[in-house]
């Protein structure tokens, strides 16, 4: 276990040290973006619309994108979210997560439990998301019964593989294995939660599902 915590907390300082690089390139931008603006005015003012253009082009191209955090009040939570987000706009889906909770839900849940349960079900979202309109969403929210929710629907238009009634994998490679969802499955319940997971082939979407009840 000691091992597997010190894994973990080097990929959380990893994961700061590239927030905190991103976070210093926007600084960086911002504060020298009025002088480019200036060398464009300049261009043009001297007739040359063309090397305006292309000093545009090279300033469009240096834009560093939008940081994604997320406060989550729980920091191993908002590392991996803000990950997996960088993920998944690398690879052109639409990342969108909904936190309808006022206070940590996971109190009960070790930093190691909670990240590999969240590192598996966002992995399993991202590889699997298919169609033509790519898609991931985390939905985290209380039911009616004071239970904890935490829902992943992604876009998928390949049907899941299953084998013997368990799920395998819902990749087009068949030979790949449902490693990852019963890695979920096994920390859920460890905690005494209940995971679900269903295809809506009409749809092409896969709803990945985790129920933690009321501490």
């Amino acid at each position: 276990m000691q091992s597997q915590n010190t894994a973990l907390y080097d990929a959380m300082f990893a994961q700061i040290a590239c927030l905190e690089a991103q976070i210093e390139h926007m600084r960086v931008y911002r504060h020298d973006l009025k002088n480019h603006l200036g060398c464009v005015l300049g261009y043009l003012e001297y007739g040359e619309p063309t090397a305006a253009e292309d000093y545009l082009r090279q300033l469009l191209h240096a834009v560093p994108h939008d940081i994604h955090q997320f406060h989550t009040g729980r920091k191993v939570m908002d590392i991996l979210l803000s990950q997996k987000a960088e993920l998944a706009r690398q690879q052109n889906i639409e990342f969108e997560c909904s936190f309808a909770l006022e206070s940590n839900p996971f109190v009960h849940i070790s930093d190691y439990d909670l990240a590999t349960l969240l590192a598996n079900l966002l992995d399993n979202g991202i590889q699997h998301a298919g169609g033509v309109n790519r898609y991931l969403y985390l939905d985290l929210f209380y039911d009616e019964a004071g239970n904890t929710i935490l829902r992943m629907e992604n876009s998928c238009n390949t049907v899941p593989v299953l084998q013997q009634g368990f799920f395998v994998s819902c990749k087009a490679d068949k030979t790949a294995h449902g490693k990852g969802m019963e890695q979920i499955r096994c920390i859920v319940e460890a905690y005494s939660g209940t995971f679900s997971w269903q295809y809506d082939a009409y749809e092409e979407r896969f709803v990945t599902q985790c129920v933690f009840a009321a501490v």
